[in-house]
């Protein structure tokens, strides 16, 4: 049944596109969205941080008027964050399919060295 009230999506890539799209342009924003403990843990390099949990603060790191790719672990708070951020006016995010995990696992992405997260206490 339809209310007649306005539907929004959310774009949506695998690890595959994401390499292809990079390869193509070089200053594509990527945002990781984890917590900063997980980001310190291991993450993909080049990206930035603006976790989930700070959100409001996170905003100002992300454009208006450019693309930005959205990535978590695996999938779940990248779509919070981009469906609050569309809300709020902000519609050029690109939600990563299955985020860092399948980054990592693609093997298509320079990922930092690993350090365990009692290491960083």
């Amino acid at each position: 049944m339809k209310s007649g009230e306005p539907v929004d999506s959310i774009e949506s890539i695998d690890a595959k596109e994401l390499r292809r799209r990079i390869d193509k342009d070089n200053h594509i924003a990527l945002i990781d969205v984890r917590r900063k403990s997980e980001y310190d843990a291991q993450h993909i390099l080049n990206t930035d941080v603006a976790p989930l949990d700070y959100i409001n603060d996170s905003m100002s790191k992300i454009h208006r008027t450019k693309d930005t790719y959205v990535y978590c672990a695996g999938g779940y708070r990248s779509v919070i964050f981009i469906s609050i951020l569309k809300a709020r006016g902000f519609d050029r995010l690109i939600n990563v399919k299955g985020g860092f995990n399948a980054l990592k696992d693609s093997g298509l992405f320079n990922v930092s060295v690993y350090h365990a997260p009692t290491t960083l206490l």
